[in-house]
């Protein structure tokens, strides 16, 4: 990673994510930028567009008043030495803006916080960091709790289905290079003892030590429920992140489905790592 941009909205919440951002940019050599967007939209739209750009400018002018001062209030924490890029523009929603800025920089990777919800929320309004977790933007999410802290990435556990495990490994392995984590990979079946006959837990490896993962770990079992399974996983092997691979889904999905890394991302008691790769 050589380039990370973090998303804020100037919130104590945002906060940590800005700080585990800092830290991990530290710790990669990356330079770190961060991104907020004036979001221009709603029903008093209108009324913002008769006045002409004077609003606009009026809004990212405030804005970037309002990051200087999370920047100050910052390097409390984050040493003296925090002295991030920013960039602010406006935008129809967070989750857009800050995916079009990291094209736009050609940023390795994109970090947002998380935050908690009730049913109804998650199905409505879902959150900034579960719509850029599971939309795959072609640019690597990280998504923050609020409580996570960043001291070096130690155990990394990587959900699979195990249907492309190879290039998941590959390109996992080219991501998190510099950070030299080990890796457990975790499966979740319904049949699991058939999953592991049928894939080969001898050719897993095969391919996991040919991306260049030493010693990797293989886990496999079925739970009734799958978010709690890997919050226990977690916590029992002391891991540092979540790492999952995202897949186009369907309008109906988008519209009634549950998706694992959605519902992970508002109770994940570690940061998630959404990690595009192609599909073969």
């Amino acid at each position: 990673m050589k380039s990370i941009i973090a998303g804020t909205d100037f919130s104590p919440r945002a906060a940590s994510a800005v700080r585990y951002a800092a830290a991990l940019a530290k710790d990669c050599g990356a330079s770190l930028t961060l991104y907020h967007a004036v979001v221009l939209a709603g029903p008093h739209r209108s009324s913002l567009e008769s006045h002409g750009d004077a609003v606009d400018h009026f809004l990212i002018s405030q804005a970037k008043a309002d990051a200087q001062l999370h920047i100050e209030s910052l390097r409390l924490t984050c040493g003296s030495d925090f002295n991030p890029s920013i960039v602010i523009d406006t935008a129809d929603d967070q989750a857009s803006g800050i995916a079009a800025a990291a094209h736009r920089k050609g940023a390795d990777a994109i970090v947002v916080g998380l935050r908690g919800a009730g049913p109804i929320s998650r199905k409505i309004l879902g959150s900034v960091a579960s719509r850029l977790l599971d939309s795959p933007s072609g640019v690597p999410v990280i998504a923050v709790p609020r409580h996570a802290r960043y001291r070096g990435l130690h155990t990394a556990v990587l959900n699979s289905d195990l249907s492309q495990f190879p290039a998941e490994a590959a390109a996992l392995a080219s991501f998190l290079a510099p950070l030299h984590p080990s890796l457990h990979v975790l499966h979740l079946s319904d049949s699991p003892d058939a999953d592991a006959v049928s894939l080969g837990l001898s050719s897993l490896a095969a391919a996991a030590a040919a991306a260049g993962w030493a010693n990797p770990v293989f886990a496999q079992f079925s739970a009734d429920d799958w978010v709690e399974a890997i919050d226990d996983y977690v916590a029992a092997h002391l891991a540092d992140m979540v790492c999952f691979i995202p897949r186009p889904h369907s309008l109906w999905e988008d519209l009634f489905g549950n998706r694992l890394i959605t519902d992970l991302a508002f109770e994940t008691i570690v940061p998630l790592l959404s990690l595009p790769i192609a599909s073969n």
